[in-house]
């Protein structure tokens, strides 16, 4: 895993009233009685979600890209990047998944003929942005919580109390 990525997050919920999405697909938070937002008291279980939002072809994840920074960094359309294939990256560079996928998931898969796109070397191309995931001070991070501290993470973010 990598500083930054998803690794746990709220994704059963009582529907309580007040409770809200927060941060995009990130989260949830319950508004209190004086209005402010407040971390949600969970529960862990060992139940793994997989996460399938950035499996898209490259087109439609361009336009994914482009919407999403319009709503979460204000940037107008026109100051985009005028490409309209999504680079993923190096792919070479992330550990590649070796589980089994939900079934429900195996027609998607099927479907999956964007291949040719995609980059499954090691370098990236750097006519663009580096991904957080490939900028050295994340991969120094990752590196010190996988391989010294077992996976666990340190400086990250969380937003819920968990209570057992």
């Amino acid at each position: 895993p990598y500083h930054g990525w998803y690794r746990q997050e709220i994704r059963l919920f009582k529907n309580h009233r007040g409770i809200y999405s927060f941060r995009d697909a990130q989260s949830f938070r319950k508004s209190n009685t004086a209005g402010n937002n407040q971390k949600l008291n969970v529960a862990k279980t060992n139940i793994h979600v997989h996460h399938y939002g950035w499996v898209r072809p490259p087109s439609i994840m361009q336009s994914k890209k482009k919407e999403q920074d319009v709503v979460h960094y204000k940037t107008k359309s026109e100051d985009q990047t005028k490409s309209s294939i999504y680079d993923y990256g190096a792919l070479g560079k992330i550990p590649r998944y070796e589980g089994s996928h939900p079934a429900v998931f195996q027609a998607w898969m099927d479907k999956h003929d964007w291949k040719d796109q995609l980059n499954y070397g090691d370098k990236a191309d750097l006519n663009r942005d580096l991904f957080k995931h490939e900028r050295k001070k994340y991969r120094i991070i990752s590196w010190i919580e996988n391989k010294i501290f077992g996976g666990r993470t340190i400086m990250g973010y969380s937003n819920w109390h968990i209570v057992r």
